[in-house]
Parts: C-alpha cells; sequence; structure tokens
C-alpha cells in the first residue's frame, strides 16, 4: 500500500505479486489488481480479476471493462452473477440494483456503461443507415 501511496508502482506490483503468491485470497487479487490498475496496466487487471466475487473485486472489474469498452460485461459484473437478462443493455429491476458495489460510485459505472451502448448503438445504427442512403443514392 505504501508504495501504491507514493507511485511505486513496479515495486507494488512485485510485492502484490508476491502477496497474492503466499496467500491467494480475494483481498490479495484486489492489491494485485488495483497495482495494475494504477500503473495504466488495465488489461492485466482485467484478467486477474476474473473469477472473482467479492464486491470491491467487481467494482474494480468494472472500472476495468469500462475502460476496455467490454460495455455488457460491465454491467453484468456490476449487476452481480444472479442478474437475468442483462446483456444488450437490458435495465435491472430496482431490487438488483441494491447488490451494486461501492453504493453510488457502483451505479455511476452502471449508468456510465449503458449510457456509452446506448451511444454506441446509435451511433452504429446512423452508420448503417447512412451508408444504405449512399448505396441507393449509386443506384439510382
Amino acid at each position: 500500500q505504501q508504495s501504491l501511496k507514493h507511485h511505486l508502482y513496479g515495486n507494488a506490483t512485485f510485492l502484490a505479486e508476491r502477496l497474492h503468491a503466499h496467500a491467494p485470497s480475494e483481498d490479495s487479487v484486489h492489491v494485485l489488481a488495483s497495482c495494475h490498475f494504477a500503473a495504466g496496466e488495465k488489461v492485466r487487471a482485467y484478467h486477474v480479476l476474473q473469477g472473482c466475487h467479492a464486491a470491491h473485486n467487481r467494482y474494480l472489474l468494472a472500472l476495468c471493462c469500462l475502460e476496455l469498452g467490454h460495455l455488457n460485461e460491465a454491467e453484468r459484473v456490476l449487476l452481480g452473477p444472479a442478474a437475468p437478462g442483462t446483456a444488450g443493455g437490458a435495465h435491472a429491476p430496482p431490487a438488483e440494483a441494491a447488490d451494486v458495489p461501492n453504493g453510488a460510485a457502483g451505479l455511476y459505472l452502471l449508468g456510465a456503461s449503458r449510457r456509452r451502448a446506448t451511444s454506441r448503438a446509435r451511433s452504429n445504427s446512423t452508420r448503417t443507415y447512412g451508408a444504405r442512403t449512399r448505396a441507393s443514392a449509386s443506384l439510382a
């Protein structure tokens, strides 16, 4: 933690790897993934967090997913393993929203993920419409 506090990410990562090798747990995974995330290694943090179920790890995994553009996965991770129908931007019932890790911060990530997914879908549909319009014009 001291190395992270002083932005010594290489040292922090080394120590976190040793900790996790000595005593593997959800907490040691969180420390290691936090080191990778702070060092800008989002892909490594993402892979380290795969399969974790603790709330603090789900939140960090959702952050990684959002940074990497895995929007549906970010939503699924935030809503937890028992969240039916979360793929494709479906909205969660209020009861499921209570299971989002880190309270308001987790709900903010959930909203950001859905906003980006909606924006991406609109952008894709606009491109498709524009391509069809250009193709129709060239045939005429």
